[in-house]
């Protein structure tokens, strides 16, 4: 759902091992809502705001080309009101029908 906090966890056989995320195939690295952690063989990408556009694909990753990807999908809730230029005309079933034959 938009706005909650996501996280994406690899756990590696060794400690030491370097672990890179990529979204969409382009590199990930620590921004304003993202972060990486790591403690021991586990290695977690954390995204503090799910928004629309982060949804994709999302790759861990070491340099002996093992990988690991997850689809993230982001499910939006609607914050604008719809506002219709003309209302709607209510027109009485029965004129309708008289009308039409």
């Amino acid at each position: 759902m938009e706005d909650e906090s996501i996280s994406f966890t690899c756990e590696v056989n060794k400690v030491g091992v370097q672990v890179g995320w990529m979204k969409d195939g382009t590199l990930i690295v620590p921004t304003e809502g993202f972060r990486i952690e790591s403690v021991g063989t586990l290695h977690k990408l954390v995204i503090d705001k799910a928004e629309l556009q982060k949804a994709g694909e999302y790759t861990a990753f070491i340099s002996q080309g093992v990988e690991s990807s997850a689809e993230l999908i982001v499910r939006g809730m609607l914050k604008s009101i719809i506002q219709y230029h003309r209302p709607f005309e209510y027109k009485n079933v029965l004129d309708i029908i008289e009308n039409s034959f």
